[in-house]
């Protein structure tokens, strides 16, 4: 069941991987426009999505990598936590 979540938020960081890969073409037609107020939004838009990604990244990888498999155990050095524990 964990890893379902965990798998949803691949496919999150994918998704959001390809917005960012758009965003060069966007900032080049705001650019010919000249549309100044579009493309500072698209700018911070682009930060914050940037941002975010990267701490679901880390996230994943951190608590993912803890993840025993399907029982939903999860591994805290020497200690066990999951279902009936």
């Amino acid at each position: 069941m964990i890893e379902r979540r965990f798998a949803r938020l691949r496919n999150v960081i994918a998704l959001w991987e390809r917005r960012e890969s758009q965003w060069e073409a966007e900032f080049r037609a705001l650019f010919e426009q000249g549309d100044g107020p579009a493309i500072r939004r698209l700018l911070e838009q682009a930060r914050t999505l940037r941002r975010r990604r990267r701490a679901l990244e880390l996230f994943v990888e951190r608590w993912s990598a803890r993840c025993e498999g399907e029982s939903g155990e999860w591994n805290f050095g020497d200690r066990r936590h999951g279902p009936g524990n």
